[in-house]
């Protein structure tokens, strides 16, 4: 999957083929390595940090986070809650990160979309730069449109981790493919390596979100437990998640409130009559 990122998605392409030279190309993929490696490994070091800290008193089981995708903000505000700012500062690096890497995949899609299937449309040929630009930022507004819509489908998953892990490995297979197609088999077309590639897409995706579709059985987590908690086991700042009252209850109420002052007065009625005679 790796090799598929950084091989070949456009964003990276893109500022492949701004460079140089090959050689200055092989020389910012072999200083990315490392660089790669260490993020890697440190967020593999966290992931082993958090899990030691609540292995005994499981946030998830006592209620105070909803998913496991929170584990890593609550154990923020829970271990550096004396720090001012940490938490925003934390919050605004994850948002200020994801905002970025979706700015240059935007960008990216909509400059292909315009280059690759509008441009040769015979209208579009003798298009000015100044409404190609504008057509390139109406892709990019409506590709935002559908990311965001995705991104509301992928949140009902039971994870954002596995769900991009999922989507990523369901389109990185054809596209890897199509790459070594090109490097192997120099006499295939375009129509051959449209053919494959499309017919992988549809193939992969197939049994990507096919497989959401059937019961399977939880998955083996590492063993947690609530035994270790106490008063002091978390930050007395945080707040545990309190189960809202179901508003049908109220609408209940007043109705059954309604009706009974109503046979009340109903009563009340009747024996004045009742008097009266």
């Amino acid at each position: 999957m790796s090799l598929s990122i950084f091989g070949c998605q456009q964003n990276f392409v893109q500022r492949y083929c701004s460079m140089d030279s090959k050689k200055q190309v092989t020389k910012t993929l072999m200083f990315n390595i490392p660089v790669i490696t260490v993020l890697f490994s440190l967020s593999w070091i966290v992931g082993m940090v958090v899990y030691a800290i609540y292995a005994n008193c499981d946030p998830l089981s006592s209620g105070y986070i909803k998913k496991y995708d929170e584990i890593l903000p609550f154990f923020v505000e829970d271990r550096f809650n004396y720090l001012p700012g940490v938490m925003g500062l934390f919050m605004a690096s994850l948002f200020n990160g994801a905002l970025s890497l979706n700015v240059s995949n935007l960008n990216s899609l909509a400059t292909v979309t315009f280059e690759d299937f509008l441009r040769p449309i015979p209208a579009m040929k003798g298009m000015q730069d100044k409404h190609q630009l504008y057509a390139i930022k109406t892709i990019g507004v409506v590709y935002g449109f559908v990311i965001m819509g995705i991104s509301f489908g992928v949140s009902l998953l039971s994870g954002v981790i596995e769900s991009s892990i999922l989507v990523t490995s369901a389109t990185s297979g054809p596209l890897l493919g199509v790459f070594i197609l090109a490097m192997l088999i120099p006499a295939c077309n375009w129509k051959g390596a449209a053919t494959g590639v499309i017919a992988g897409h549809l193939f992969t995706l197939w049994i990507t979100f096919g497989g959401l579709t059937v019961e399977k059985p939880p998955a083996k987590l590492l063993t947690l437990s609530t035994d270790g908690c106490s008063n002091s086991s978390f930050n007395p700042h945080i707040l545990k998640h309190v189960q809202p009252w179901p508003v049908t209850n109220s609408f209940e109420f007043i109705n059954h409130t309604n009706q009974h002052n109503a046979y009340n007065t109903y009563q009340l009625l009747n024996a004045t009559k009742f008097e009266d005679r």
